[in-house]
């Protein structure tokens, strides 16, 4: 089945076959340009402005039979009325008449001959002419300033630019559409100025582009000030421009500025000479150009001559007073040192610049001295910084006296000085004071070779130079001290430490006081005995006894029929504290087993050695326990009295490596150990 459409006054027959044989149809063909014949419009009418007066629009059209079309415009309040007409194979017309900123509607229509179509939908366009953008400006100098802009249309011819200074708006320039900026010269500094940029084509000028600036020439910032010497002060500044010429510095003294100097381009300092030292001045700087001076920065500063600081003095001998200062300024020629002995001030030196120091000779002992010192130039002198000292001769300190044996004392004493040339020793024996001896500087002991048994010893120090002698040291007393001897008829050398007499020997007696005997145990019961007993390290011979004594358990030491003669005891726990504290406040402090050791018979004498300060003489006898025999040569270990139970002793041992007394708590009471006894 087929079907034939006919358009005939906008009616549209359909003619069929109804069946197998069909009616014959009446056909009519019409001519496009029939008026009667039904053109499409044209459809997606759009427009574009390209340019400030050239509008382009375009369509799309369904026609095959149109041969033109039809362009119209409207401006309000007119009407539609016709601008073009192009042929059936253009769908795009430009309009080329047009005003800068108007709106346009466009309509488009399908023409074939004398039939037209409708009209297509209608499409509005307003061409445009853009202000150039980013409209920025830049003090150049204190008379120019450079704008500068971007485009915002490609069909202008150039740039219109204006300025306003006050009295309205004139033009003072243009430049072609390849350039976007310009330079304004001639300003006056610190005024207003009004710009204003358009694009402008052969027909039109865009709308305006603004902005305001005033030219400036700012003064130098951060103007500062500083002492270059005493006659001198340094300017410096920032500089904020990049067009001035130079610099302008004056100065004023109290009668109005006047110009000192200047200084090129860029040159952001100047040092002003001859200025008086104290005086308050003010200055002031300003960039400048061959039309302008920029406005001023001022400062006030007053020329100064520090004082040097840090000054002290220190009596380096008993004729000799050292200063020291630190230097304050970097321009002085050198120092003037002077001194005050009650009548005023004299100088005794100069010394050059950057000398730090003086020694003042040939003073008196125990005088004060007042002493000043400043910096001086060839035309002031600074201000004084001053001191006082007195000149000293310390005395020796901490004089003590031990009795070695019968017939000898041994004096130390601490040296307070480092320039004596020695140290005299005087000796009191009940007949009033005598000088016994003269050593040399630095050393700080002495024995006396004298009877102990036969009277009271006195003794003091002094130390003395070429001029002087130092007060005299305190005084140390030595009392007669008898030896000691036990049961046995054993004698021992007894010292004084402090207010305590010590045994200088390890105690060796087999009977107790009472005469009771104390067993002499060296089989391996002695380490499961609980009552007093004795043995001598390896059971060696007599004369081994005697230089390093025996060995007891601590039974034996707090026995009631008491190990020690008449007088005598075994030490407490405190009674060994009192030693220890002695020790550590007399110079021993870390060392207090070093000044009791014997200086010989130790293992290791380096630097734990003894030193034996007190005639204690400390030998490592060793100890036993109950499978044998340890630390000849390395321990010497001595019982304290103080226990009440199994494993509750107090133990003091000296060690070869260290050198400090260590004390040991809840010790094995069947320990052998040495004694030493301490006088009641």
């Amino acid at each position: 089945m087929s079907f034939t459409f006919i358009k005939t006054q906008n009616l549209i027959i359909l003619l069929g076959l109804l069946s197998a044989t069909s009616f014959y149809s009446c056909e009519e063909s019409l001519d496009p340009s029939d008026p009667d014949y039904f053109l499409n419009a044209p459809f997606l009418l759009s427009a574009e402005a390209l340019t400030d007066s050239r509008i382009e629009i375009s369509w799309k059209d369904k026609e095959e039979e149109t041969r033109e079309f039809v362009i119209q415009r409207q401006l309000p309040p007119a009407s539609f009325s016709v601008i073009g007409i192009v042929d059936k194979n253009i769908l795009t017309f430009i309009d080329t008449a047009c005003v800068a900123g108007m709106e346009y509607s466009y309509v488009v229509q399908s023409k074939v001959e004398s039939n037209e179509s409708e009209f297509s939908n209608t499409r509005k366009m307003a061409t445009t002419f853009l202000a150039p953008g980013h409209l920025n400006v830049l003090v150049l100098t204190d008379e120019s300033v450079r704008l500068t802009w971007r485009y915002n249309s490609a069909f202008e011819t150039g740039f219109k630019v204006e300025r306003d200074a006050g009295a309205g708006f004139i033009n003072i320039g243009t430049v072609p559409s390849n350039i976007t900026e310009f330079t304004d010269t001639g300003l006056t500094p610190g005024h207003n100025y009004n710009y204003r940029i358009a694009a402008y084509s052969t027909i039109n000028t865009s709308t305006w582009a603004t902005v305001t600036t005033a030219t400036e020439f700012p003064a130098p910032s951060n103007l500062r000030a500083s002492s270059a010497s005493d006659i001198a002060i340094r300017l410096t500044w920032e500089d904020d421009t990049d067009f001035e010429e130079g610099f302008k510095i004056e100065r004023d003294n109290g009668n109005g500025f006047i110009e000192v100097g200047t200084v090129g381009a860029d040159e952001v300092e100047y040092t002003d000479s001859g200025v008086t030292l104290g005086q308050a001045t003010t200055y002031r700087v300003a960039g400048y150009t061959q039309e302008n001076m920029s406005p001023w920065n001022t400062v006030t500063m007053t020329t100064v001559f520090p004082a040097p600081i840090n000054f002290s003095a220190n009596s380096v001998s008993d004729i000799e007073i050292h200063l020291t200062w630190s230097d304050r300024t970097d321009f002085e020629e050198g120092f003037k040192i002077e001194r005050d002995t009650g009548d005023g001030y004299v100088e005794v030196e100069t010394v050059s610049a950057d000398v730090l120091e003086f020694t003042d000779s040939g003073l008196t002992l125990g005088q004060t001295y007042a002493y000043r010192v400043a910096g001086y130039t060839s035309e002031n002198i600074g201000e004084w910084t001053t001191v006082s000292m007195a000149t000293v001769f310390p005395s020796p300190s901490n004089l003590i006296s031990n009795s070695f044996s019968e017939l000898e004392i041994r004096l130390t004493w601490t040296d307070n000085t480092d320039f004596e040339l020695g140290f005299m020793i005087e000796r009191d024996s009940g007949i009033g004071w005598e000088q016994i001896a003269v050593v040399e500087a630095d050393k700080t002991d002495f024995t006396d070779f004298v009877s102990v048994l036969e009277s009271t010893h006195s003794y003091r120090v002094r130390a003395h130079s070429a001029s002087n002698n130092s007060a005299y040291s305190n005084v140390t007393t030595r009392s007669a001290l008898a030896p000691l001897s036990d049961y046995d008829g054993n004698e021992y050398q007894v010292i004084r430490i402090g207010d305590q007499v010590w045994m200088a020997e390890n105690l060796k007696v087999t009977h107790y006081r009472d005469g009771t005997a104390i067993p002499n145990a060296t089989d391996l019961s002695w380490g499961f005995l609980t009552t007093g007993a004795y043995d001598i390290y390896y059971n060696n011979s007599s004369n081994e006894v005697d230089t390093y004594g025996a060995l007891y358990n601590w039974y034996a030491a707090a026995d009631l029929h008491n190990i020690a003669p008449a007088g005598w005891h075994v030490p407490t726990d405190s009674e060994w504290t009192e030693l220890n504290t002695f020790l550590s406040n007399n110079g021993h402090n870390g060392t207090q087993g070093a000044a009791l050791k014997s200086t010989y018979g130790w293992r290791w004498t380096g630097s734990y050695g003894g030193t034996d300060d007190y005639g204690f003489e400390a030998l490592p006898a060793g100890f036993r326990i109950s499978e044998g025999y340890y630390g000849m040569l390395t321990d010497a270990r001595f019982w304290s009295a103080t226990g009440s139970s199994s494993y509750a002793a107090v133990l003091l041992t000296l060690d070869y490596s260290n050198s400090v007394i260590t004390r040991y708590e809840n010790f094995d009471m069947r320990l052998g150990a040495s004694i030493r006894l301490v006088r009641d």
